[in-house]
């Protein structure tokens, strides 16, 4: 199903060197009280880079959980022209490591270790899967941290940013991330 307008965030996120203004974009779900995900989508709209492999975005729910739903991927070529990327643990395919970043749905993707958001944004939990959040209450403040965690690049996010929200019996976890970098190989139900 579509977003709702509570779960979209259309204001431009420009990103600089470092944290990205507003830092972090935030919408608020107002849905059913007792509610509880079953699964979350996430979409980056008109997102241009001239070098995607810096990015690190964060997302946090609004009981705490994090995703890094993408890091140390989509290579080093410019993206000038906007590309919309569907982040879904169900597709079929990551987001490549080496580039070129092309729009399309692909499951969260982090090609690295260690990564960190600036203040004020939690620590990350190590978390790659928007499978994070499932099972929690989907009310409240989302927010989504961006980073360019290297120097001499920028970009933006001139779309915003949503959610697709499903509500429901919640479904088994993807397996977990075993392998140094987290390419999120296997089978995700």
């Amino acid at each position: 199903p579509d977003c709702p307008d509570d779960c979209r965030n259309p204001g431009t996120i420009l990103i600089p060197d470092g944290p990205s203004t507003p830092f972090p974009a935030s919408v608020t779900y107002d849905g059913d009280p007792d509610a509880t995900i079953v699964d979350v989508n996430l979409q980056l709209t008109n997102l241009s880079h001239t070098e995607p492999d810096d990015l690190d975005p964060m997302l946090v729910g609004p009981t705490g959980q994090t995703a890094i739903v993408m890091s140390d991927v989509g290579g080093t070529t410019d993206v000038t022209t906007g590309v919309t990327l569907t982040l879904d643990d169900q597709a079929t395919g990551s987001i490549p490591d080496a580039g070129p970043l092309v729009g399309g749905t692909f499951r969260p993707t982090n090609a690295g270790a260690g990564d960190t958001v600036p203040d004020p944004a939690p620590a990350p939990s190590g978390n790659v899967y928007l499978s994070a959040f499932n099972g929690t209450n989907p009310n409240g403040t989302w927010r989504l941290f961006v980073a360019d965690d290297a120097s001499g690049d920028w970009g933006e996010i001139a779309g915003g940013w949503s959610l697709v929200i499903e509500a429901g019996d919640p479904s088994p976890p993807p397996p977990p991330c075993t392998s140094s970098p987290c390419i999120n190989a296997g089978t995700i139900l």
